[in-house]
């Protein structure tokens, strides 16, 4: 599955500490637009991390620009960010997922892409759960760490990671 990876959710998977994990998951590449490139490029740590990941080729730069009227057009409708706007946009035009943290990018990449294109770092957790990469209480650790390092996610039940 080819996933466009947004900055909510990149820079929380950075700050928690769980980036390699979720790197591995089967069947999965995960991309980047420019925007997004530059988004996370303000902090120097999230900036050496991102840098490393597509110097190891974990996470590929999109090298893709996407219509300034389709751009235009998300951004304005819905009123998203940059980032946002782009990786929803690059979605639509590449058929890739949507990897996003961020609830309105979600609701209006659900919208654009359809629901079954749209999910955020937590499924990821999950499924790394679910693939005997790590066990749920990891998973629990690794989501407490993103919101105490400000990522702004959902309240789960304990067992959200170790359902099947």
């Amino acid at each position: 599955m080819n996933i466009m990876v947004d900055s909510s959710s990149l820079i929380n998977v950075i700050k928690g500490n769980c980036v390699d994990q979720i790197c591995q998951l089967k069947d999965m590449k995960y991309y980047i637009g420019n925007i997004v490139i530059r988004e996370c490029s303000v902090d120097e740590y999230e900036k050496r991390v991102i840098n490393g990941l597509i110097k190891n080729g974990k996470l590929i730069s999109a090298n893709h620009n996407v219509p300034l009227k389709e751009f235009l057009k998300i951004k304005n409708n819905f009123k998203i960010g940059n980032g946002e706007s782009e990786s929803i946009a690059l979605c639509n035009e590449l058929g890739f997922s949507l990897l996003c943290d961020d609830r309105k990018a979600r609701e209006c990449g659900k919208k654009i892409l359809g629901k079954e294109k749209v999910f955020g770092s937590l499924y990821l957790l999950k499924r790394c759960v679910d693939e005997s990469m790590m066990e749920c209480t990891q998973a629990n650790n690794f989501y407490r760490e993103m919101e105490s390092k400000g990522g702004f996610l959902p309240d789960l039940e304990k067992t959200y990671f170790c359902s099947n």
